[in-house]
Parts: structure tokens; C-alpha cells; sequence
């Protein structure tokens, strides 16, 4: 019984130990960005980030119709509008407030995607070992690190992505109609943000089918079938109601708007030049090769 004691001790104290590295790693990574979210700069799209989100409140709050002749009323504004109704909330007045403000909000909503990344490399790879090496290598890179604080568009489409991944992974788990709820929600913001997100329906439909299929053909579990589809029918009616909700420009005509918004970001207005492979080329000519 002594020689059991021990073992039961030593795991618990194993226990203890990642719980104490894991969580002294998020609270060293939390307190770095708010020591260091003041010291940088605007980016040349932070101003017409707000824009959008200022003209759908305009629209939301007080019927301004400018929003359907905005150069930009095709982005989604899941995070943009957020944030303008912080800021009247805060009463900020200051534009180095206002724009501190964001990149503080935009640093935490990559802060907690870190979180969810770890658990995601812990599920994967069985250990949190693991989830931590992954959230070091996401936190660490240079380029990622310095936009979680002033790139409201990638970074927060990079974060909300890793956030639905997840709960892809938790739905197809569990297999409960909660699940494909909460994973719709998550699933409309990511194609709110950036309309490339479309990805993860297409994912999560492919995926779905497939469960599906095997539980049509495995012992023939009639009940299970009807579930399966049930979690598809609820996921595919919460991506698209909140997707709509979400954004304000799809609420008078949804469905031509949305195919609008794809369009237009497949064949971006933006010429401006690109350095790759030590040339500038304009952005309308890139070869298939740049990604």
C-alpha cells in the first residue's frame, strides 16, 4: 500500500507541475502584451477597419443608408462593430485611445485563441507537453506576434479559425446538437471576418456526410443516421443565420449579397505592388503561384 502511496503521489505531483508550467506560461505570455500592446504603431488599414465598423452602427443605430455605397460595406464586421460599440460605451474620444483600445482587443482575442490552441495540441498529441511546444512556436513567431496587436483582419481570422477547428473537432466528437450550434456561431464569425472562412463549413459538411455514411451502413442504426443529419441540418441553419447577423450589409438581401462579397474579394480591387520573388508586381497580376 506504501509502494502504491508513492506512485499515486509522484503522478499527482507530476500533475501539478504541468498545471504550474502551463498556467505561469499564459500568465508570463498575458502580462508581456499588456506591457508591450502601447508601443505599436498604425497600420496603413486600422483607420478603414473602423470606418466599416462606424457605418454599420451608423446604419444599425441611426438608419444611415451609407453602408450600401461604402467602398468597403463588403467586409464582415463581427469584430470591427464590436469594438465602435466599446469605444462610444468607453465615451473615447482620442484617437490614441480609440486605437490602443483595439490593440488591446485585438492582442486578447489572439491571447485566448493561444488557449485553445494548446488544448488542440494537447488533444491531438496526447500530451501538454505538446500544447505547449505548439502555443510557444504560434507566440513566438516574429511576424504573428507583432500582429496580434494592430491586425485586426488576419490575425483575428488566424485566432477565430484555430477557435473553430476546435470546436470541429468537439462537434465531431460528441456528436450533440449543442455542439453543432456553438460550432455554427463560431463557423459564421470566421467567415465574418474574412469570407475565406467558408473553408470550415465545407469542412464540417465533407466531415459530417462522411459520419453520415458510416452510420447508415454500420448495423444499420436507423436512429443514428437520423441524428447525423439532424447535426447537419442544425449546423448548416446556425452558420448561415448568424453569418447573416453578423453582418449588417446581408440583413435587406442575404443571399445576392454574400455571392457579391465572394465575388468581389476573388477578384480584389486593390493594385497596389507585391514584393515576391525580388520583384515588385502589381497585386491584379500575381502569378497562380503566390499564395
Amino acid at each position: 500500500m506504501k509502494i502504491q502511496t508513492v506512485i499515486q503521489n509522484l503522478f499527482l505531483m507530476c500533475d501539478k507541475k504541468h498545471r504550474a508550467i502551463t498556467v505561469l506560461f499564459f500568465i508570463v505570455f498575458l502580462f508581456t502584451g499588456l506591457a508591450v500592446y502601447k508601443d505599436y504603431g498604425i497600420s496603413c488599414d486600422e483607420a478603414r477597419n473602423r470606418d466599416t465598423g462606424l457605418i454599420s452602427f451608423g446604419y444599425i443605430f441611426h438608419g444611415d443608408r451609407h453602408l450600401f455605397t461604402f467602398i468597403d460595406r463588403d467586409y464582415g464586421v463581427a469584430f470591427h462593430l464590436p469594438l465602435v460599440m466599446l469605444e462610444k460605451a468607453l465615451g473615447l474620444k482620442d484617437p490614441r485611445d480609440i486605437f490602443l483600445m483595439r490593440h488591446l482587443m485585438t492582442f486578447l482575442v489572439f491571447y485566448a485563441s493561444v488557449i485553445i490552441f494548446y488544448f488542440l495540441c494537447k488533444r491531438i498529441f496526447k500530451s501538454w507537453k505538446y500544447g505547449i511546444t505548439g502555443s510557444c512556436f504560434l507566440v513566438v513567431s516574429p511576424r504573428i506576434f507583432a500582429d496580434s496587436f494592430y491586425n485586426s483582419k488576419d490575425l483575428v481570422f488566424l485566432s477565430v479559425f484555430i477557435v473553430a477547428i476546435y470546436t470541429l473537432i468537439l462537434l465531431l466528437d460528441k456528436k450533440t446538437l449543442r455542439y453543432a450550434l456553438l460550432h455554427g456561431v463560431v463557423s459564421a464569425l470566421v467567415i465574418n471576418i474574412r469570407i475565406l472562412g467558408i473553408l470550415i463549413p465545407c469542412f464540417t459538411i465533407a466531415l459530417l456526410l462522411l459520419f453520415v455514411n458510416t452510420a447508415a451502413v454500420r448495423n444499420s442504426r436507423i436512429p443514428q443516421f437520423k441524428k447525423s443529419v439532424l447535426l447537419i441540418i442544425l449546423y448548416i441553419g446556425a452558420c448561415a443565420v448568424f453569418t447573416v447577423l453578423f453582418w449588417p450589409w446581408l440583413w435587406e438581401q442575404p443571399l445576392s449579397h454574400f455571392v457579391q462579397a465572394f465575388i468581389n474579394m476573388t477578384r480584389f480591387r486593390w493594385d497596389g505592388p507585391v514584393l515576391y520573388l525580388g520583384h515588385y508586381i502589381p497585386a491584379t497580376k500575381l502569378p497562380w503561384h503566390y499564395m
